[in-house]
């Protein structure tokens, strides 16, 4: 339920923000008529662009967001002993949907291109921008930098949420609780207070909450539990 109440809200602030770009940067009218058999190719135009668009920032962010959990997991599991914990997949898809439909973008404008075989695009893109509200080419700048900055900090958190044994040490770090190092020595008690969630605690007064984490919580305890010798 709260997945589909962030879509939903990230949905509106989409449409807030679209409203401020074509305040913004708006276009210029291009001003000429056009025949029947052009406004009908135009609307071709159009309504590939928006397969395309939709269809390559959906496969592509699902993409991204595979390829950031492994690369985060990847980069974490170096010099670990035994199992990984890192942020959840599905924590990553606001990131990887900035970034799948940025690429998304340029991608479904090229593609469209490619597959007008008439050599229009060029003249059909004056009338798309007009449709959109904005010009695409001042804003491309703003786009791209915008997109990457917003997208990289989120990504930068949630990188630094993860859990690891490393040389007899459990090292972790989340935005909550920040970045702790204690040795297995150190561990007073292990809970089970959800379906494989694990609060660990130790002897300084910290806890370790896997809950929103990734990986094979059981293995994790298991080895802080029979440390390996």
């Amino acid at each position: 339920m709260q997945f589909i109440l962030e879509i939903i809200a990230l949905f509106f602030i989409f449409l807030l923000f679209r409203q401020a770009v074509i305040r913004a940067f708006p276009v210029k009218a291009v001003g000429l008529p056009l025949s029947d058999d052009s406004t009908l190719a135009l609307k071709k135009y159009r309504r590939r662009y928006l397969i395309l668009f939709w269809t390559s920032g959906i496969v592509l962010s699902f993409f991204i967001m595979l390829g950031l959990h492994e690369l985060f997991y990847q980069l974490h599991a170096r010099g670990s002993e035994g199992n990984v914990l890192i942020i959840e997949r599905t924590a990553l898809y606001i990131p990887a949907i900035i970034l799948g439909f940025l690429l998304g973008t340029f991608l479904s404008r090229w593609l469209n291109s490619r597959m007008q075989h008439d050599g229009l695009s060029f003249f059909f893109e004056e009338y798309h921008d007009e449709w959109k509200g904005f010009d695409t080419n001042k804003l491309r700048g703003w786009h791209i930098a915008g997109a990457l900055i917003l997208a990289m900090a989120m990504l930068y958190t949630q990188y630094h949420v993860f859990a690891v044994l490393r040389d007899g040490k459990v090292i972790w770090q989340s935005p909550q609780s920040g970045f702790h190092v204690h040795t297995i020595n150190e561990v007073e008690s292990i809970f089970l207070h959800k379906q494989n969630e694990f609060s660990i605690a130790f002897s300084t007064g910290d806890t370790l909450v896997t809950e929103g984490m990734d990986g094979d919580k059981a293995s994790f305890v298991n080895n802080i539990k029979n440390p390996a010798r």
